[in-house]
């Protein structure tokens, strides 16, 4: 038998409260003294609370009792998320697969990009061709325009004409949802115990709180400041803190590293991630299903935010943390802006970021350095580090670790509004120009070599074979062929031959030279398409003194 309800939960109605007030209001007359009629007022809104609390306790059960009768008479089968393709028009061919595919593009995004969208707005913008990435962070229409250029980066190219319905910007954000959710169960149970050295103390809020507040940046009220999270002054953002902001040292802190790890090759890959121990893995993980090569500042960024989180109070992976009141996203905007600015001015702490995590997640591959940017908000608590950042030594000379501003590098046909014209969005490496020797493609002409590659093939030189003799219709010996003496074609010209005879021509034996042949001129890469009559060519012009993702 179930326990008897308690006197807590009784319904406010039940006879002994309405005895109660009864009662109390009875005693309420004019021949009352005014204290008496003060304490019986008291009493009466005292058994009005009671009842209230009690009413709102039962409302608070009866819900619980409702979830667990839908949780029971509900399927276990796991709820799909809405179905976006129904807003698509009429029109739209096979919008089932284009909502797939956008919903890919969403998690990709929160990848590589950002975790959050600035503002859901940033979809009703129009792309402005004539954009200029220098002034990206001077003003929050600019900022916006900069994430809409990193939306567009990632989109399948038959949807970017179609950012603007509805349905297909419902279906990239619950990619990013998705991605989210994922991210929050990966870093915080899965992969706890290869990301930190002591799991024990990510137990609950509050031991993370105690155990690592200091440790992302939490400085406690003085006279002249109020309690904060300071964005740089944190020593889970270096790998040697040494009480003050080094640039080199910035965002290489290991737990970095090692949250990126956990995303991209799954709970384990962060385990020997700096012994050279962690490769990506034969299983289904994102760095095989997004075929990452190089790092992105803002998979750096993502990481930073990722690791500030895992170690904070909060419960929930969202924009402004429900404990800490940590603003993730303008933290987001603050770390790409420093680094974008940075890789824009070859800041030698920057470029040596990139060629870091490059060198310690991608270290065999030749895949193009790639830099992206969106976001502007200037910090709260660090305007003093202006000086540290824009005083920062710059690359003399081209580095190897910083992207190409050869134009040549986009691929031929792109949309003069897509950003890789401004910087390079893609995740894989260019194909190398030049094509392996000898292969099938380059000796039939295949239709999938890049028409910007240049074949360059050596004649073989001919041995001669007991096959050198043959009948051969020609009249004539070929003019750049030295015919062999004594043989037929000496003794009888050409001209007078019947012309049906056939005369046996032996093939002359070429000998091999010692210097290389001449080889024909190498084909010149295809030119890039000049930009469309939208697109100005001072918008093109700055866009050169850009680095391209």
């Amino acid at each position: 038998m179930p326990p008897a309800p308690s006197n807590s939960s009784s319904p406010p109605n039940s006879p002994r409260v309405i005895d109660d007030l009864l009662t109390l209001s009875q005693q309420l007359t004019p021949s009352k003294s005014p204290r008496t009629i003060s304490k019986l007022r008291q009493q009466i809104q005292a058994h009005a609370n009671e009842a209230r609390q009690e009413n709102i306790n039962l409302k608070r059960r009866a819900a619980d009792a409702c979830e667990q009768v839908d949780a029971v008479c509900k399927p276990t089968k796991k709820r799909k998320r809405g179905d976006r393709a129904r807003g698509a028009d009429a029109s739209e061919v096979n919008p089932a697969t284009v909502e797939q595919r956008t919903r890919h593009a969403g998690r990709l995004f929160a990848l590589t990009k950002s975790l959050f969208l600035i503002d859901d707005e940033v979809f009703d913008l129009k792309l402005d061709e004539e954009f200029d990435f220098s002034c990206e962070f001077e003003s929050p229409e600019n900022e916006l325009q900069g994430q809409l250029y990193d939306i567009v980066s990632v989109l399948p190219v038959d949807v970017k004409s179609k950012i603007h319905q509805e349905w297909v910007q419902q279906a990239f954000t619950d990619g990013q949802d998705l991605i989210r959710s994922t991210f929050h169960t990966r870093i915080r149970t899965q992969a706890l115990h290869a990301i930190v050295d002591d799991p024990k103390s990510f137990a609950t809020s509050a031991s993370r709180l105690s155990a690592f507040s200091k440790f992302i940046g939490y400085k406690p009220a003085t006279k002249d400041t109020v309690a904060h999270y300071d964005r740089f002054a944190a020593p889970i953002l270096y790998d040697k803190w040494e009480g003050k902001v080094v640039l080199e040292h910035l965002f290489r802190g290991p737990i970095l590293l090692n949250v990126y790890a956990s995303l991209i090759r799954g709970p384990n890959g962060a385990i020997g991630l700096f012994e050279g121990k962690s490769k990506r893995p034969q299983a289904r993980c994102l760095e095989r299903i997004y075929k990452l090569t190089c790092i992105t500042p803002g998979a750096i960024t993502v990481s930073t935010i990722l690791a500030l989180w895992l170690h904070s109070a909060d419960t929930q992976l969202v924009k402004v943390g429900d404990e800490t009141d940590i603003d993730y996203g303008l933290r987001h905007r603050v770390y790409i802006r420093r680094i974008r600015e940075g890789l824009r001015d070859r800041k030698s702490w920057a470029l040596g970021l990139i060629d870091y995590w490059n060198r310690i997640f991608f270290p065999n591959s030749d895949g193009a350095r790639s830099f992206d940017a969106s976001g502007h908000e200037q910090p709260e608590y660090d305007d003093d580090l202006d000086d540290i950042f824009d005083e920062a030594p710059s690359m003399e000379a081209p580095s190897s670790s910083g992207p190409s501003n050869n134009e040549e590098d986009a691929e031929p046909g792109s949309s003069p509004s897509h950003r890789s014209l401004r910087r390079t969005p893609s995740l894989s490496p260019p194909p190398s120009p030049t094509p392996a020797r000898n292969s099938r493609d380059n000796r039939l002409g295949s239709q999938s070599q890049r028409p910007d590659s240049a074949v360059v093939q050596r004649r073989p030189v001919q041995q001669p074979s007991h096959r050198s003799l043959r009948r051969t219709p020609s009249p004539s010996p070929p003019p750049s062929s030295t015919p062999v003496r004594n043989s037929q074609d000496d003794r009888s010209g050409s001209q007078t031959q019947p012309p049906g005879l056939a005369v046996v021509q032996r093939r002359p034996v070429q000998q091999p030279s010692t210097s290389n042949p001449p080889l024909p001129p190498p084909r010149q890469p295809a030119c890039r398409p000049a930009h469309s009559a939208t697109t100005s060519s001072r918008a093109r012009d700055r866009s050169n003194d850009l680095y391209r993702r």
